[in-house]
């Protein structure tokens, strides 16, 4: 959740050393999700946070690009669980 803030800060900030530091960290823990994906199948953290690390992803795509994200694959994993949860 606090990822998605320092996405807002930082499409907010006119200040280029707050930007600098936004954005190194962005691109550190939106690359983060992404090697935690690929490690836990398309889970990212566990089956309850992937859905919130998956905002993130969707908002931050300038901070991890040109590396790919597959959206689907998050997806089919939280499906395919049975969801003890229901929220």
């Amino acid at each position: 959740m606090m990822a998605l803030a320092l996405v807002c800060a930082y499409n907010r900030t006119e200040h280029k050393d707050v930007q600098d530091l936004l954005n190194r960290t962005l691109t550190m823990v939106s690359n983060g999700f992404l090697d935690k994906q690929a490690e836990g199948n398309g889970i990212i953290g566990n089956i309850y946070s992937t859905g919130l690390a998956m905002q993130l992803l969707l908002a931050a795509g300038k901070f991890y690009a040109p590396r790919p994200w597959d959206c689907t694959q998050p997806v089919a994993a939280i499906t395919a669980q049975h969801l003890q949860q229901p929220m």
